[in-house]
């Protein structure tokens, strides 16, 4: 690899590079970069000192040659040659043009693998192909992964490279120190006041004396962080026992405070000459009581002059020895025409991973009111429901990456007491999240959800429902009811703090009802567009989103302000 010099340049531009030396040097107008065909020339300009608009410095071009080389052998191009750029001057504007010639890539001459031939057949890197660095550092990685799962978490890889020769090959070898087989040992934690160490034994699953995995290790740290009980966890540190042949392992943790109260107040305008009204929600959550992990939840939620919500919450992590968690939900519905009264209990057990199944038994009273009674029928009903759920979310309050899956089915029968019969009735749920990163602190969140009742003559009650503030935003709550319904949502989200985001939002949503008399379906779209921010403060996380309709003017638009405080 050789620097070449144009020393024509000096001699046709002898006042550009007299002229370096000066205090007003002229300014760089262009970089050019020619004989990039592997390499990526917007990649090489990105990474150069001498930019547009920066002073001309021969010190910097000299270095940038050198940051071009050291791309050209990260990429595998040991023959790769620069020169010294070429400057070409007009009105104290400077033209730079950098010549690359990249040469034929290196390539893998032998290979050679200590410890175990199998490796071998597992590279990338291998005799005959182009040699590339990068390439042959993920094989480093896969292979101190592989050793990490087969309980050698110290292992270590030192790859050699022989120097180039003069056709471009070279030989690459890896010697291996597999380190220490271990088992688990004690598991160690700090940072925690409430939780009991018992709890987050329990939610990391590790076993002493199990042979250690690191996947089993990445699993029980991002188990921490799903529960939804600390700030942060830490990577978890190791410290080899030899006499014992264990690891002990210590997680250092952020807790969350124990307790959340979530208050949102909404205006909605008037329709059609109509008085507006003020919607609200009070959600108290009571979690990690006493540090067992336990939770309790009450909700109130007034979504307009005639409708309102009462939830009453309670979750068990584990029922017993076993791994199963239990919840119970008891719940008072208002709405126009009729009352209706809840009960749910319900089992959850954790598979591999993020994976878990659930389990639901439902009873259900409506009751008709004065204005409902001839037109919604007094009935109970029972219901039995099973689903799963996939839970990658690295943050459950402002998350980066990952994404959420659920599915749940639920069948039963409903008693009519006026007809004195019984319906069969059935439901199907589906909602999905993904989170994709787009650049630095800037997120594109989408979702879609699905709803579906499955019954001969379906009530008020048993109604999806769609509209306001978690479904379709910029309509009214609930504003939509059907038997059928469809949504989805993409946020833009620039993260601006561990807590807040500033976003903008686009939400769609379809329903499909049956009319009263023929039954026959009529569909509905509607497109809801706004914007929103949650900001965090040390009296809370303060949320605001406004949102239009489809046909909306801005007066017309709906506000919801929400206040979430731990304590």
């Amino acid at each position: 690899m050789r620097y070449h010099i144009l020393m024509a340049a000096f001699c046709l531009l002898p006042s550009a590079f007299c002229s370096l030396a000066f205090a007003d040097p002229p300014l760089v107008a262009s970089v050019h970069i020619e004989g990039a065909q592997a390499l990526s020339v917007r990649d090489l300009r990105n990474g150069l000192e001498t930019r547009p608009g920066r002073a001309l410095d021969s010190l910097a071009l000299r270095r940038d040659v050198g940051r071009i080389l050291d791309r050209c052998r990260a990429s595998g191009l040991y023959l790769a040659e620069a020169e010294f750029p070429g400057v070409v001057l007009r009105d104290r504007r400077a033209t730079v043009v950098f010549r690359l010639r990249e040469g034929p890539p290196a390539r893998v001459r032998h290979l050679a693998v200590e410890d175990s031939t199998d490796l071998l057949m597992e590279m990338e890197t291998k005799p005959g192909r182009p040699f590339r660095p990068t390439v042959l550092e993920a094989d480093v990685e896969a292979i101190l992964r592989r050793y990490e799962r087969a309980g050698h978490p110290f292992c270590a890889v030192y790859p050699e490279v022989s120097p180039p020769s003069s056709g471009g090959e070279v030989d690459v070898s890896l010697k291996i120190d597999r380190g220490p087989a271990v088992r688990v040992g004690d598991l160690r934690m700090s940072g925690n006041s409430l939780t009991r160490p018992s709890v987050i034994r329990r939610l990391m699953d590790l076993r002493p004396g199990e042979r250690y995995d690191q996947r089993r290790v990445d699993r029980g740290r991002e188990a921490l962080l799903r529960s939804g009980l600390f700030d942060a966890v830490g990577d978890l540190a190791l410290s080899h026992d030899a006499r014992n042949g264990t690891v002990d392992l210590t997680v250092q943790i952020a807790e969350k405070k124990a307790g959340q109260i979530d208050g949102v107040v909404g205006y909605v305008p008037g329709q059609e000459g109509g008085k507006g009204y003020v919607a609200g929600l009070v959600d108290l959550a009571l979690r990690n009581l006493a540090g067992t992990g336990r939770s309790a939840s009450v909700r109130w939620d007034r979504k307009g002059p005639s409708a309102s919500d009462l939830d009453l919450g309670y979750d068990e992590p584990w029922i017993g020895p076993t791994s199963l968690s239990g919840h119970f939900r008891f719940s008072l519905l208002q709405r126009p025409g009729y009352a209706s009264t809840a009960l749910r209990v319900g089992i959850r057990r954790p598979l591999a991973g993020p994976l878990a199944v659930e389990a639901e038994a439902a009873w259900e009273w409506v009751s008709p009111d004065s204005s409902g009674l001839g037109i919604i029928p007094r009935s109970r009903a029972w219901a039995g429901a099973g689903g799963f759920s996939v839970e990658t979310r690295d943050d459950p309050d402002n998350p980066r990456t990952g994404g959420l899956l659920r599915v749940s089915l639920s069948l039963g029968r409903a008693a009519f007491a006026a007809r004195k019969g019984t319906a069969n009735r059935g439901r199907i749920e589906a909602d999905a999240e993904r989170l994709v990163p787009v650049f630095r602190r800037q997120v594109l969140a989408l979702s879609a959800h699905f709803r579906s009742v499955h019954t001969p003559e379906p009530s008020p009650s048993e109604k999806v429902r769609l509209g306001g503030a978690s479904s379709l935003r910029g309509y009214r709550e609930e504003q939509f009811a059907g038997v059928r319904a469809a949504w989805a949502s993409a946020e833009y989200r620039l993260l601006v703090g561990r807590r807040s985001r500033i976003f903008l939002f686009l939400d769609t949503g379809a329903i499909a009802d049956r009319r009263a008399l023929g039954m026959e379906m009529r569909d509905l779209f509607r497109v809801g567009y706004g914007a929103g921010l949650r900001a965090e403060s040390r009296g809370g996380v303060v949320g605001l989103d406004f949102g239009l309709g489809q046909d909306d003017g801005l007066a017309q638009g709906k506000i919801h302000v929400r206040m979430m405080r731990r304590f």
